[in-house]
């Protein structure tokens, strides 16, 4: 792409999002780490990892065999999901104050006129996820794309129960979020230029 200036990923919005707010001593060194990609073990986020893989794996198996071993939670969930596509590569381009940035990922699933994202939790409460910018990237890169979104949804599962965030999608307020989102994004990016290492942010790679 012609003068592209920075590739983004929502999750690192939503990283930057807690920065932000956060007030620990290692916010900033988080974040950084973040951007440079630096690796890191977290016992919740590889078990969050491995249960989406395991429904995933789990649609596919039923969709091919139309069978299904699972109960339970993983089982309620495989069900609602088992027409939806999964795993799919989206984008979209924006211009933040005359830079072209791209913001890139991949939804979880999509179903119908709705994308819907599969969280797990140690604990939940009702309205979350709200303030994730996956809630508006994923709804207007598809809409981009050329799909008809109309809702997003959060499924969560905290392993006991499953619960279920729907919001409507408003294109015109999820694209002004994400360009004051990625401006603040960015405004770090400049003033720790000498502190990234991971030069894909940066669109030079």
């Amino acid at each position: 792409m012609q003068n592209l200036k920075y590739k983004i990923y929502p999750s690192l919005l939503d990283a930057y999002q807690y920065y932000a707010s956060s007030e620990s001593e290692t916010a900033e060194l988080d974040l950084l780490n973040k951007i440079n990609r630096v690796p890191f073990t977290s016992e919740a986020a590889s078990k969050g990892t491995i249960f989406n893989e395991f429904v995933d794996l789990s649609i596919a198996m039923r969709k091919r065999h139309k069978l299904c071993y699972l109960d339970g939670i993983a089982l309620q969930i495989v069900e609602q999901l088992q027409d939806a596509l999964a795993q799919q590569y989206t984008e979209t381009l924006i211009s933040v104050d005359g830079a072209n940035v791209l913001i890139y990922g991949y939804y979880d699933y999509l179903l119908q006129d709705t994308c819907i994202d599969l969280k797990t939790t140690k604990e939940y409460f009702l309205g979350k996820f709200q303030k994730s910018l996956q809630l508006h990237f994923y709804p207007v890169s598809l809409i981009d794309a050329g799909c008809q979104i109309n809702k997003f949804e959060f499924l969560v599962t905290d392993f006991k129960d499953v619960y279920s965030e729907i919001y409507d999608v408003n294109y015109l307020n999820s694209k002004q979020i994400l360009v004051n989102s990625c401006k603040d994004l960015i405004r770090f990016l400049e003033a720790k230029k000498h502190l990234i290492t991971d030069k894909k942010i940066f669109a030079l790679d």
